[in-house]
């Protein structure tokens, strides 16, 4: 097998790059609420509502992606959408890191929204 030749297909070189970035923020992100949620003071059952709850979104957050993305007739648009609210999200989660006011509820509500918006781009992206 040859090596592709991404001169031949600028599509594949941009979907490449933006690969790279989907990766590096998912790795900085989805591997890291659980500590996080513990640093604020979380313990075993806020960890394991936080896992239901972010499977559970992210199954049911997939479903009206096909709808989303006929009615907006571009998936560029749904992922900059979606891209923005998660990009919201963490602000909101480094205010929570930062303000010091231990909000578990709210943190968990904001990981399992992160979590959703993610899971409605991948069919789009896909």
């Amino acid at each position: 097998m040859g090596a592709i030749d991404h001169n031949k297909n600028p599509d594949l070189k941009y979907s490449y790059k933006v690969g790279i970035f989907g990766c590096l923020m998912s790795g900085l992100t989805q591997n890291y609420f659980d500590p996080f949620l513990l640093s604020l003071g979380g313990n075993a059952s806020h960890i394991g509502t936080l896992n239901s709850l972010t499977n559970l979104a992210a199954s049911v957050a997939q479903l009206p992606s096909d709808k989303l993305t006929r009615q907006f007739r571009s998936r560029i648009i749904v992922t900059a959408a979606f891209v923005f609210l998660q990009a919201i999200i963490l602000f909101l989660l480094a205010w929570i890191a930062i303000s010091g006011v231990p909000t578990l509820p709210l943190t968990i509500a904001a990981i399992t929204c992160f979590t959703a918006c993610g899971a409605v781009l991948q069919p789009c992206w896909i």
